[in-house]
C-alpha cells in the first residue's frame, strides 16, 4: 500500500481519545482537521479542503454508517483515498476522559453534563455516550474505505499516576452507618444515625489509614433527595452527624442527589463522577487508593477508577 491516503477518518465514542491522537500525530506534517466542534459546516469545509491537495483528518465520532457516508461520497466525487482509524475503548473509560477534560479546561466537573451558562463540546450528558454505544455501526471497507486500522486506547487511569496523594474512599450507608433497620435504608434525621459496628473499632481502623497518609473521602448515592423523601439540608445534617460521632470532621463527603433510574448524571455510583471530583481536586492517584463499600455499585465504581476495593465485612 504505497499511496498515502488523502483522507483519514476517525471512528470512536465521544471521549475515546480521537482528538488527542490527532493532535499528537498529525501536527507534523500539518494536516487539515475537519471537526464538528471546530466548524459550523464541517461537510462544506471538507469539500473545500479536498481541493487543496493536503492531508485531511475527519475528527468526528463517525459512529454510524449514515454519518460516514456523507464524507465518503464527497471523497469519492473527488477521487480521494480514505483510510479509517477505529478507536477501541469502553464507555466507562470515555466517561473518565470526558470528566478529566472538563477539569483541565474549566477547573470543575459538570456532573449532569449541562450548564446553562456554558456551551462547549466537552460538556455533554452521559446519555450522549450511551446513545453512541447503542447506535454504533462497525465500519467496513465496502463503504468506500481503503483500509481500517484499529487502535486499542489505553486505560485513562495512567493519567493520574503522577498525582502525589492517596485516599480512603468510604461509602456511607451500609459502610459507616447501619441502615437496614430504617424504612428507607438511610436516615432522614440526624437522630437516626447509628454507626455500622462498634464505634471504637471503626474509629481505630479508619485512623490507621489516616496516620498512614490517606486522605478521607465519603461518596454516597442519595436519590431520596430526588424522590422528595429527604431534603438536601436534612441529608447534610445526617452526614454531619455521621462525621461527628465517628470523629471524621476532616472527611469531605460528596453525594449524588439525582434519580436512580434511568441514570442521567456522572455522579451516581457506579458512575465515576464522585471519585473523579476528589481525584482531580486533591490530586489523588487511584492506583494507590482504597474504596470501602457494601454494594456491587461500590465495587464497580472502584474498579472503573482503578481503586482497590474492600468489602465492608472485611474492613473493620
Amino acid at each position: 500500500m504505497s499511496h498515502q491516503p488523502d483522507v483519514i477518518m476517525c471512528h470512536g465514542f465521544p471521549g475515546s481519545g480521537k482528538s488527542t491522537y490527532v493532535k499528537n500525530t498529525y501536527t507534523y506534517p500539518e494536516a487539515t482537521i475537519i471537526s464538528n466542534d471546530l466548524s459550523k459546516n464541517a461537510l462544506e469545509d471538507f469539500e473545500k479542503a479536498l481541493q487543496e491537495n493536503t492531508l485531511i483528518v475527519i475528527d468526528n465520532t463517525n459512529i454510524t454508517k449514515a454519518a460516514r457516508k456523507k464524507y465518503l461520497e464527497i471523497a469519492e466525487k473527488y477521487g480521494k483515498i480514505v483510510d479509517l482509524i477505529e478507536f477501541s475503548t469502553n464507555i466507562e473509560h470515555c466517561q473518565i476522559r470526558v470528566l478529566h477534560r472538563q477539569w483541565q479546561k474549566f477547573g470543575q466537573l459538570f456532573l449532569t453534563g449541562t450548564d446553562k451558562n456554558i456551551k462547549d463540546s466537552h460538556i455533554f450528558t452521559p446519555s450522549a455516550l450511551y446513545k453512541s454505544r447503542k447506535n454504533l455501526e462497525q465500519p467496513i471497507r465496502r463503504e468506500g474505505i481503503r483500509s481500517i486500522k484499529n487502535i486499542v486506547v489505553p486505560s485513562p487511569i495512567s493519567i493520574f499516576s503522577n498525582y502525589p496523594n492517596k485516599a480512603l474512599f468510604l461509602d456511607i450507608d451500609g459502610t459507616l452507618r447501619l441502615t437496614e433497620h430504617l424504612p428507607n435504608k438511610y436516615p432522614t434525621h440526624p437522630d437516626q444515625v447509628v454507626p455500622y459496628t462498634d464505634i471504637e473499632k471503626m474509629k481505630a481502623k479508619i485512623n490507621s489509614y489516616r496516620k498512614d497518609g490517606y486522605l478521607l473521602f465519603g461518596v454516597s448515592n442519595q436519590s431520596g433527595i430526588h424522590k422528595g423523601i429527604i431534603t438536601e439540608e436534612e441529608c447534610k445534617a445526617c452526614m454531619d452527624r455521621t462525621k461527628e460521632i465517628l470523629e471524621l470532621n476532616d472527611m469531605e463527603i460528596m453525594w449524588c442527589s439525582h434519580q436512580s433510574v434511568p441514570v442521567r448524571c456522572y455522579c451516581r455510583k457506579p458512575q465515576s463522577g464522585l471519585g473523579m471530583y476528589f481525584i482531580e481536586k486533591y490530586k489523588v492517584d487511584p492506583a494507590k487508593s482504597i474504596m470501602v463499600g457494601d454494594m456491587t455499585s461500590d465495587k464497580t465504581f472502584a474498579n472503573r477508577l482503578g481503586i482497590t476495593y474492600i468489602d465492608v465485612k472485611d474492613f473493620y
